[in-house]
């Protein structure tokens, strides 16, 4: 299994760090998943860490807030990072299938308060 967190360098406050959410450094690290799994011939599980859940019907205007937070980001690297489960249940369910799709993460780790609401994710996912 290879774990994505799309965190950096440890800011001076000792507790938050840079993130790297960005298409091009994501498309990178599965680069390197890929190009390790053709070397060992094996296929990992790529899991990533989601360090946002926000249910909301206003997806556009949470990433455009957490733009404000993270200077250097951009609402579209944050809409397409897994690292980010934001919007209506439909929505994060159709994140989910896009991601194991198109980047091939099929696992995730959140954090506890997002349980609740990833129960209701995942009921839309067994639809």
């Amino acid at each position: 299994m290879v774990g994505l967190s799309g965190l950096g360098r440890t800011l001076p406050d000792g507790h938050r760090h840079d993130v790297r959410w960005s298409a091009e450094r994501l498309a990178r690290q599965l680069a390197i998943i890929r190009a390790e799994q053709d070397h060992a011939g094996t296929v990992p599980e790529v899991e990533a860490l989601v360090q946002v859940v926000t249910e909301t019907d206003d997806r556009r205007a949470v990433l455009a807030e957490l733009v404000d937070r993270l200077p250097g980001s951009s609402v579209d690297d944050l809409a397409q990072a897994p690292f980010l489960l934001i919007g209506t249940l439909d929505e994060m369910a159709a994140q989910l299938h896009r991601q194991a799709r198109d980047l091939g993460i099929t696992r995730y780790v959140v954090r506890e308060p997002a349980t609740a609401t990833m129960e209701r994710v995942m009921a839309v996912l067994g639809r």
